[in-house]
């Protein structure tokens, strides 16, 4: 559209129901279709906790429903941060004026909507992590146990704190460390809570708070920001000292496993990029199980990558796919 998309200084849509005009009944009928092709999993958006848009009998959440309609409709990206939702929002007015019925939730009881406490939040924290170990197989507990445990203790639903558990899984992924299969990341969760989850992994694992999931998060941020200025920097950075967990590796499996590799990627079979100065086929060793995750520092546990590859087994899209596959092959 021609019109012009005006920010307010928390980077909230400026005039937001004026814009949402512009979205028509098929408009949020095609944002209900595009959820379900989606599998319901919208990038920045989370589950609704207090309400729901009722169609043909089903229940959507409100929020990404507007967001993808009003995408739509200003051929731009329309994020959770650009605006917010509740009774007497634009969001909740617009979706409501075209004949839709927003309903509050059954079971969302005052319990439910009540703000998370440090101890509950650590207490799920402490759970995600027995979650990833190997006490958690062999116990062959289940995942909705600890749920329910949860729920007894602080009064809310069983099913908020599975929610809580994927938050931590992204936290996790912001951190580029694996997170616990079934909970996949979420993301609608504050930025101070994102310092806090970080805070508490690290209290439970005995290690050093280095604050960089919510520093990932601004950067993630800031990339979604297609109105984002140069920044002006800082000539002089603060400094700060943090202690770090070092472990001990190997100096002869590392030369083992890049003799082995022979100066040739063992991910993706390409030559070393470049030869360093001692005229030696430049690559990097990676632990496919992360020493900081109970790995072995091994040769069995080692490959041998070129520095692209090594940035994907850590952060890429199918990280965990290709990670097995290297795994199953050595």
């Amino acid at each position: 559209m021609s019109q012009p998309i005006l920010f307010e200084k928390n980077g909230r849509i400026a005039g937001l129901y004026e814009l949402s005009k512009t979205i028509t009944e098929e408009d949020i009928i095609n944002a209900i279709k595009e959820f379900e092709e989606r599998d319901r999993d919208i990038e920045s958006y989370g589950n609704s906790s207090g309400y729901d848009l009722i169609y043909n009998g089903l229940t959507y959440p409100p929020k990404p429903i507007f967001g993808l309609a009003l995408s739509k409709a200003i051929d731009f990206t329309v994020t959770s941060k650009h605006f917010s939702g509740g009774i007497g929002s634009p969001c909740f007015r617009r979706i409501q004026k075209l004949g839709f019925n927003i309903e509050a939730k059954k079971d969302a009881s005052l319990s439910e909507r009540k703000a998370w406490t440090n101890e509950e939040l650590k207490d799920s924290v402490k759970t995600y992590l027995y979650f990833l170990s190997h006490d958690f197989v062999q116990d062959k507990a289940t995942k909705k146990q600890f749920y329910n445990e949860l729920s007894l203790k602080y009064g809310r639903s069983s099913k908020a704190y599975e929610f809580r558990m994927q938050n931590i899984s992204f936290v996790f992924e912001l951190l580029g460390r694996n997170w616990v299969k079934g909970l996949k990341p979420k993301q609608n969760i504050t930025n101070n809570q994102i310092t806090l989850i970080e805070k508490y992994i690290a209290e439970c694992e005995n290690k050093p708070f280095e604050n960089l999931a919510s520093f990932e998060m601004e950067v993630k941020q800031s990339l979604d920001d297609e109105h984002i200025q140069k920044p002006t920097g800082s000539q002089k950075p603060k400094q700060s000292t943090v202690s770090t967990v070092v472990y001990e590796r190997s100096a002869k499996v590392k030369a083992w496993v890049l003799k082995r590799a022979k100066g040739v990627c063992e991910c993706c079979n390409s030559p070393a990029p470049f030869e360093t100065s001692d005229n030696r086929p430049f690559l990097e060793v990676h632990h496919l199980v992360r020493l900081v995750d109970g790995g072995s520092d091994t040769p069995e546990n080692c490959v041998a990558t070129c520095p692209n590859c090594h940035r994907l087994l850590h952060f890429g899209k199918n990280k965990d796919v290709l990670t097995n596959q290297l795994i199953n092959r050595l």
